[in-house]
């Protein structure tokens, strides 16, 4: 049988590695004295003693982290791949005020999870979808576009500035980031758009991006599939949409995300080409790519349709002397 200190310094052998339990290694440490061997009156003797050399304090802060979270979290009855992600779950929770909005949370979380359990990453790539209806801030925000994605688009629209971006995951040569502020710039001075907003602000980059539109800018956003959110609902019609047939894994995010994806398309009649550029066989391009990437869906109501409206005065989101003056006619 193994002496009071060879069990002492196993324990702490599991808890200096970071191997097992190392939390339970301390308990253990605790209920059974080991902290005898070395001469220890008590346990807060041999804690205070050895902190440093163990790293106890840090130990401590986060088992008591994920102790007070996971409560939280388990009462959703969510299935956790580790304790991070159960973590990352209630974080993003404790965000939201509203007591029944949180609960909603948790279970649309779960749900989205398709009963699988749920890794830190998705968590992480859930929350920025619903971000804005949730007013959690922050969540994910800087995921970058795959290239699988955005270069055969960009082989198509020749793309002149990417709208929201930062200094490392950047599409296009031309590039706002958050000092520049894409939402405070002039869309339409430029020919074409590319834009993966921030998903945790949806709403004012679909604005932009619809406004930008009827003023003659053409854009394309990548954005989560979450069909259900006020800005969906309330611009969906005016937008071609492809539904992205896989799920994407995000530059940043290290692995494939849960949830679906989807391309939006906002323009007047027509697309601006390059010179040169043969209609007929750009739209069949732009065919073939929506189509091998997903489902697509064309615009219900056209935004040139919405523009005519308004020069007639039955738009009431705009005056026939603003289109006058802003598209020419």
């Amino acid at each position: 049988m193994k002496s009071k200190l060879e069990r002492l310094r196993q324990q702490e052998a599991i808890i200096k590695r970071g191997t097992g339990n190392a939390t339970a290694a301390l308990e253990r440490i605790e209920k059974e004295g080991l902290y005898e061997a070395v001469q220890c009156r008590n346990f807060n003797e041999y804690y205070l003693k050895n902190e440093k050399r163990l790293g106890l304090s840090r130990l401590y802060q986060m088992d008591l982290h994920w102790r007070r979270n996971i409560e939280m979290v388990e009462l959703s009855g969510m299935k956790f791949r580790n304790a991070k992600a159960s973590i990352a779950a209630a974080s993003h929770a404790k965000k939201i005020d509203d007591p029944s909005k949180r609960k909603e949370y948790l279970k649309r979380l779960a749900k989205a999870a398709e009963g699988n359990e749920i890794s830190e990453k998705h968590v992480k790539v859930f929350s920025s979808s619903v971000a804005a209806e949730y007013d959690i801030a922050g969540v994910g925000d800087e995921y970058g576009t795959p290239d699988w994605i955005f270069k055969p688009l960009d082989n198509i629209f020749h793309f002149d500035v990417d709208a929201a971006s930062t200094d490392k995951n950047w599409k296009v040569r031309r590039h706002w980031t958050i000092k520049d502020d894409g939402l405070a710039q002039d869309w339409t001075k430029v020919k074409t758009v590319w834009v993966n907003p921030p998903f945790s602000n949806m709403a004012a980059w679909a604005t932009k991006a619809y406004e930008s539109a009827l003023d003659g800018a053409n854009v394309v956003m990548f954005a989560m599939n979450t069909t259900e959110v006020g800005w969906f609902q309330r611009y969906a019609p005016y937008v071609d949409l492809v539904f992205i047939r896989d799920r994407v894994q995000f530059e940043d995010a290290g692995e494939s995300n849960r949830f679906g994806s989807m391309l939006l398309f906002w323009h007047l009649e027509n697309w601006h080409l390059r010179d040169g550029e043969d209609h007929e066989d750009w739209q069949e391009r732009l065919r073939m790519f929506c189509w091998k990437l997903g489902v697509f869906i064309p615009a219900v109501n056209p935004l040139y349709q919405i523009a005519w409206d308004a020069r007639y005065g039955e738009y009431p989101d705009r005056t026939e002397d603003e289109f006058a003056s802003r598209l020419g006619w």
